[in-house]
This record gives C-alpha cells, sequence and structure tokens, in this order.
C-alpha cells in the first residue's frame, strides 16, 4: 500500500504497516528531522550509527520518543496517551522481545486502535471499535474494560476527557 501512495518506506520498497494519528505533530516532525541529520552525520564515520541499541535507540523506541511530542487534534498530550505503550511492550513478549518493528507496530496499532494509511480508514475503524465496546453487554463490557477503552476512542475522536 505504502508503493501506491508514494511512501517511500524502508529501502524504497514501500510502507508495510502503519497507525494513523489525528494531531500537531509539528514538533514531533523537527525533532525527527534533527535525529536523522545527525544520524546521517555519524554514518558518514563508518557507515553504521554509534549511537544505535536495541533496548535504548532504535527505531521503535525513537517512534515512541518522537510521538510523545506532540498532541492530539483535542489537545491531550501525547506522552500521556503513549504511557500505554510501555504497558503494551510487556503484554507483546517483554522489554526486548517489543522491539521487533513488526510486534512494535502491533502495540502502536492496539494503542491507538487502527493500522490505518488514510483519516477514512482511521475513521471507519475507529467507529468500529467503539461499536464493538459500545454493543457489548454488560458482562463482556466489564471483563473488556469497556468503559476505558470508549474513554480512550473518545479522545481520538477528538472529544475533550
Amino acid at each position: 500500500m505504502g508503493q501506491k501512495n508514494r511512501l517511500s518506506g524502508v529501502g524504497g520498497n514501500g510502507y508495510q504497516f502503519s497507525t494513523y494519528i489525528q494531531g500537531d505533530f509539528n514538533k514531533s516532525y523537527f525533532a525527527a528531522t534533527n535525529m536523522v541529520n545527525t544520524y546521517e552525520s555519524l554514518k558518514e564515520l563508518d557507515g553504521k550509527n554509534p549511537q544505535y541499541n536495541l533496548i535504548t535507540c532504535s527505531c521503535f523506541t525513537n517512534s515512541k520518543e518522537l510521538l510523545s511530542i506532540g498532541t492530539l487534534y483535542n489537545g491531550v498530550s501525547m506522552e500521556k496517551f503513549m504511557a500505554t505503550v510501555t504497558s503494551k511492550e510487556l503484554e507483546f513478549a517483554g522489554i526486548a522481545g517489543t522491539k521487533v518493528p513488526n510486534v512494535g507496530n502491533a502495540a502502536f496499532a492496539m494503542t491507538f486502535y487502527n493500522d490505518a494509511f488514510t483519516k477514512d480508514d482511521y475513521a471507519q475503524q475507529l467507529s468500529s471499535e467503539m461499536e464493538r465496546y459500545e454493543n457489548m453487554n454488560w458482562f463482556m463490557k466489564t471483563a473488556h474494560r469497556a468503559n476505558y477503552h470508549i474513554f480512550r476512542l473518545n479522545i481520538l475522536f477528538g472529544q475533550n476527557p
């Protein structure tokens, strides 16, 4: 899908995964640009990034850090909203296990209730998740912590908490 949307992705082969998030990520973008420039200058030394570390400085940890600078479009801090990504890491095979991009992607997709590439897909997936939680019976709502998810979905829909 990435190639179809003219997104380059790793090695120019297109993106394989995506999680759509609506908000103000200008600060995240500028911090990412600075990070890329820094890493590119470091790579020129021997072709490798000497700062890379699976646990503390990987594509997953950097993505999480950069996104946490942003703000969801209703004003909710991404840093607060992103706190659950850490708990999802633990849920997905432990602290180092989630650093694998495909598993890290699952943590982001679960945190933001979507794996969409477009705004329309995002809205449709959030609506489906909201409907699923709202239509559960009392027991299932309790077992699945539906009120917690409905609260978070409302934030992603742009409502103030």
